[in-house]
């Protein structure tokens, strides 16, 4: 991780990011890699490095083969796969929740008189 990015020391403690900042921070990585990534000609990386590039392949390969392989490496990248669901879920309920309930409070109650 490029130095820039690394959060200020006062004290002998680190500051601590806000949502925002780290939000930016990922993003502008993100930015960062896909420029770099959309300059590179793979090819003629591949032609030039066969080596490493069969490496890099060969390792993807063997982490794919253990997962497919492995019963407990399957139900544990399941049982995180659906706790990430489930959170993700529990949020956007409650997110809707919310926008629910500020949309009814700005409407007045309807009294029926009789």
């Amino acid at each position: 991780m490029p130095r820039e990015h690394m959060p200020e020391q006062h004290n002998g403690h680190r500051r601590r990011f806000s949502r925002r900042e780290r939000e930016h921070d990922w993003q502008s990585t993100a930015r960062d890699a896909l420029g770099r990534l959309s300059k590179m000609d793979v090819p003629d990386v591949i032609r030039k490095n066969p080596y490493p590039a069969l490496a890099i392949v060969g390792a993807a390969g063997l982490l794919v083969g253990i997962t497919v392989g492995s019963r407990l490496v399957r139900m544990i990248v399941g049982s995180i796969g659906m706790y990430a669901i489930s959170e993700v879920g529990k949020r956007y309920a409650a997110q809707a929740f919310e926008n629910m309930e500020m949309m009814y409070e700005d409407e007045e109650p309807i009294i029926e008189t009789d």
